[in-house]
């Protein structure tokens, strides 16, 4: 088979440029993804990311290897398979990050992708239910406030207000320093994944092919320029040729992983693997960057609203017979439905500290191990604040020359002590809120860490032990002008041609919130520095 343009992975970005590239008819593209079809109706009632994200099946399931700076724990760190991505098992969070994080991405050598060469993008990736046009457009990916309002959800808002976090209305307008509901890609009750908003009219198209469950292996040179990929099914090792480019949107994980598996990437590494190397690039799979959550949690009252009794017999029954009916009620909450970004000192410019605050606590002996994610044994409310740029960096790296082994993945979680130094601040922050009166009156007792748990070393101790990825992986494929980058601003990878990546992987920096947005943004302006 031979198309104009290969794709490979179906995720946030892969949706994206599938959709843009072949909307010129005399285009022809074709979409690869390892994944199956998004069939699975836990994917689009937005509560099941609880089921989707914690167990295999819609999710590659990795765990990361023993993390040197949180006593060597393996992280859980799922990620989206299936047509859709991550889209399909993330918190549905709509976040932009900071005019700053995109004018220092130039300033880093990314040019033409500072924050007014973006935000066009942004715009015309999404629609807002509220008619905004002055941060939105009339794009596909819908976008609107957390319809489902709980008196403990607006009393952990009225908390924050209480400390002097003003109300924000819009995280993604002028200005994101506040507190209130996010903006979540859901629509009508149902999750509004880059599958749904991007892919499903355009595999319409006959330019179109998309082939899922097929696992991309390997892309194939001639010489130094790409000219097509292999990929394997239950049918047995297929090749596919681009008569222009291949484009790699695999993830922060996955796409260094094929490019290593292709040869490229550090030599030295390349060749304890047995893989010829094609070009030397010494930074493939390093620069990885995450956010990490330590979440405070707290037991409440009896009689006060939690998820925790909602999402047990009795209650759960009415309620997911609610939402079958109505598409209503608490199973339309994206992961955290109250958002706050703060300062973690007065002095600074912009806030340093986001928190997703829940109405609900999950059993964290459990989440710290990997294992299927439960309910704790009580109702309670749980703030779960993270550094939004934290300077700890990681590899994600090829661990065999076979393609279906896992990366080997090493995020150096608080390795650095200003990640430290803030994590501790965004604590003692959480536990602040809690005290107000607003809390005060619904909270029995702190459960994690507990009371017990005073100095700032026992703080960190627990962050270490029961600290949780953001799941916002991103830097392995970083884009720059400098020679170490791996890919230049038009997103080429350097030392071949044909060959691009478009997904998080390319972020210089981690943004000051949840990457999905962001991800959807590259891939819109890719699509045009590709048709160009």
């Amino acid at each position: 088979m031979k198309f104009d343009y290969i794709i490979i992975g179906a995720g946030s970005a892969g949706c994206v440029l599938a959709n843009r590239l072949s909307a010129d008819p005399g285009i022809s593209v074709a979409l690869v993804e390892a994944g199956q079809r998004d069939t699975n109706p836990m994917i689009h009632m937005p509560i099941g990311y609880g089921k989707t994200t914690s167990e295999p099946g819609e999710s590659w399931h990795y765990f990361s290897e023993p993390e040197p700076h949180i006593d060597d724990r393996k992280m859980l760190l799922p990620r989206g398979k299936g047509l859709g991505g991550s889209s399909n098992i993330n918190g549905m969070i709509y976040i932009r990050g900071q005019r700053e994080d995109y004018d220092h991405w130039s300033q880093l050598g990314a040019i033409g992708w500072g924050w007014d060469d973006v935000l066009p993008y942004f715009k015309r990736s999404t629609t807002h239910a509220s008619g905004d046009k002055t941060y939105f457009g009339d794009g596909p990916l819908w976008v609107e406030k957390a319809n489902f309002r709980d008196p403990t959800s607006d009393a952990m808002i009225a908390a924050f207000n209480t400390l002097g976090i003003p109300g924000n209305s819009d995280f993604n307008g002028e200005d994101q320093e506040g507190v209130g509901y996010f903006d979540a890609n859901i629509k009508g009750g149902k999750r509004w994944s880059a599958a749904m908003a991007y892919l499903r009219e355009a595999e319409k198209r006959p330019n179109l092919t998309v082939i899922p469950a097929a696992h991309a292996t390997a892309i194939r040179f001639e010489q130094k320029r790409a000219v097509g990929i292999t990929y394997s099914d239950k049918s047995g090792e297929h090749h596919v040729t681009a008569n222009h480019e291949i484009i790699l949107s695999a993830g922060a994980y996955h796409s260094p992983q094929l490019l290593h598996l292709s040869g490229i990437g550090p030599a030295s590494h390349l060749r304890s693997l047995g893989i010829d190397v094609v070009a030397d690039r010494a930074e493939v799979g390093a620069n990885l960057q995450d956010h990490i959550i330590p979440p405070l949690a707290w037991r409440v009252k009896p009689g006060v609203y939690s998820q925790n009794d909602e999402l047990r017999a009795p209650k759960v029954v009415w309620n997911f017979m609610r939402y079958l009916l109505q598409k209503q009620g608490p199973m339309t909450n994206p992961a955290a439905p109250v958002g706050a970004f703060v300062k973690s000192d007065p002095a600074l410019e912009r806030p340093d500290i986001q928190f997703h605050c829940l109405p609900i606590t999950g059993d964290l002996d459990i989440a710290a191990r990997g294992q299927k994610s439960r309910l704790a044994a009580h109702p309670g409310l749980t703030l779960g604040p993270y550094f939004l740029r934290p300077e700890s960096r990681g590899t994600s790296m090829a661990a065999s020359c076979d393609p279906y082994h896992p990366p080997a993945i090493v995020h150096n979680y608080l390795k650095h002590s200003y990640d430290r130094e803030v994590t501790l601040k965004a604590m003692k922050i959480a536990r602040s809120v809690a005290a107000t009166p607003e809390l005060t009156a619904l909270i029995q007792e702190e459960t994690d860490p507990g009371a017990q748990t005073q100095s700032d070393d026992e703080l960190l101790a627990f962050a270490r032990q029961y600290g949780m990825t953001g799941f916002h992986p991103v830097g392995t494929c970083r884009m720059g002008m400098d020679e170490d980058a791996v890919v230049d601003p038009q997103l080429c990878v350097k030392g071949v041609e044909g060959l691009r990546v478009v997904d998080a992987s390319i972020m210089p920096r981690l943004i000051s919130g949840n990457t999905h947005a962001a991800t959807i943004m590259i891939a819109e302006k890719a699509a045009d520095m590709i048709l160009e």
